[in-house]
């Protein structure tokens, strides 16, 4: 449970860096992006929610539950196909950015 907290830690950091360089310009891309970023952000939302109630139990029930962690394990894989998706589509984003800026200097 712990390493995944910093995991999501980790993306909520990323994020609000890429949401800075990204998603401040106009385009179908971006508004793209910031779909997936929000289904991101409530994905790690409801990660933490599950988080802090399996921290507000008995040492001994978090013992039992963490030999089975099949809830946590699924919520953390869909963070991280979330993230491989918008990881993809802001290499895509990059890229065009590129092209634009070649255009600009070659006028």
């Amino acid at each position: 449970m712990v390493e995944n907290l910093e995991a999501a830690s980790h993306f909520i950091t990323r994020y609000a860096i890429l949401e800075e360089l990204f998603l401040q310009r106009n385009s179908t891309a971006c508004d793209k992006i910031e779909d997936m970023v929000v289904c991101l952000y409530t994905e790690i939302l409801t990660f933490f929610a599950k988080a802090t109630k399996y921290f507000h139990r008995s040492a001994n029930i978090r013992l039992a539950r963490s030999m089975v962690n099949f809830s946590e394990n699924t919520q953390m894989a869909k963070i991280n196909v979330l993230n491989g998706q918008i990881s993809r589509l802001t290499e895509v984003f990059n890229i065009d950015i590129q092209v634009d800026t070649a255009r600009e200097l070659q006028r």
